[in-house]
């Protein structure tokens, strides 16, 4: 997997609406705050892994660490991709709210001794997590952004139930980040075929005998031992007649190790039946 943390964070109060908190070492603030009824928005900058440029991707999921909220009664933050911060962030000057990513109903941090004591919530809810997927599988395609801002929104902004705060790296009293992990597997390279006995395959005139013949297609993946078992699709057929699969395995289908060889067996039998029902005198041409 590819992972990478926040780089940036900041959060917005609508009771300073013109004042920045770009990288503070507070928490973050999201939801409604008690007591001031203050609206507040919270933003993480991650760095997007070069290295899934061009890959098949099997899940993407970020995490925000949750530190505090209202009661342990679980209520929605929602997930938004937004443009950009910086020290120009403020609750006036928003960055732009894009696709909604996500949702997830959460409660962590509320303590019966007040603000940093243990929470009275369970323990599984302190990350709040979001599959990002799609919105990764498509930056894949292309070339990816250098990253991507996540934008955290109370759902209900009615009260105080969905009062959350988040950490951050710059909060010393609990100095952890957002982060992002993505699973993903490169296109394997091209296989390199040849048989054996060995044919040229280039002109698809070499006779190749009597005997058991074995095709061969070597596979690597730029991931290599990672990767596990890929697989060769054969297809082999006599004659021109793709209908007809004389092949030992029917199903054609071979896995193998990146960095090895996967092999399909023609067995002497096979082939004299081909020969047979195909051939001409003592020969047939097969093509796979």
């Amino acid at each position: 997997p590819a992972t990478s943390a926040a780089s940036s964070w900041a959060y917005v109060s609508g009771s300073f609406p013109t004042q920045e908190y770009y990288d503070v070492n507070t928490a973050l603030q999201v939801g409604v705050e008690p007591g001031s009824g203050t609206l507040s928005y919270s933003f993480y900058t991650m760095p997007v892994p070069s290295a899934i440029k061009g890959t098949t991707i099997n899940s993407a999921t970020v995490y925000f660490p949750e530190i505090w909220a209202y009661s342990c009664t679980a209520s929605p933050v929602d997930l938004y991709l937004t443009g950009g911060i910086s020290r120009s962030t403020t609750y006036d000057n928003q960055p732009s709210w894009g696709t909604k990513l996500g949702s997830d109903n959460v409660a962590y941090g509320w303590s019966s001794e007040g603000e940093g004591g243990p929470s009275d919530c369970p323990y599984g809810a302190k990350d709040v997590a979001y599959s990002i997927t799609s919105t990764i599988a498509s930056d894949a395609k292309g070339t990816p952004p250098s990253s991507l801002t996540f934008g955290l929104k109370a759902e209900d902004t009615s009260d105080s139930t969905g009062w959350k705060q988040f950490a951050d790296p710059g909060y010393s009293q609990i100095p952890e980040n957002a982060s992002m992990t993505i699973t993903y597997a490169n296109t394997p390279a091209a296989p390199k075929l040849s048989t054996s006995p060995a044919a040229d395959c280039s002109t698809g005139k070499t006779v190749l005998g009597d005997g058991d013949v074995y095709l061969k297609a070597a596979v690597s993946d730029k991931d290599g031992a990672q990767t596990g078992s890929l697989t060769v699709a054969y297809a082999t057929y006599a004659d021109g007649d793709t209908s007809d699969t004389f092949a030992t395995n029917s199903s054609m289908n071979v896995s193998a190790a990146s960095g090895t060889t996967a092999q399909l067996e023609l067995t002497a039998k096979n082939l004299e039946t081909a020969v047979t029902k195909y051939g001409s005198g003592d020969e047939v041409t097969i093509t796979w």
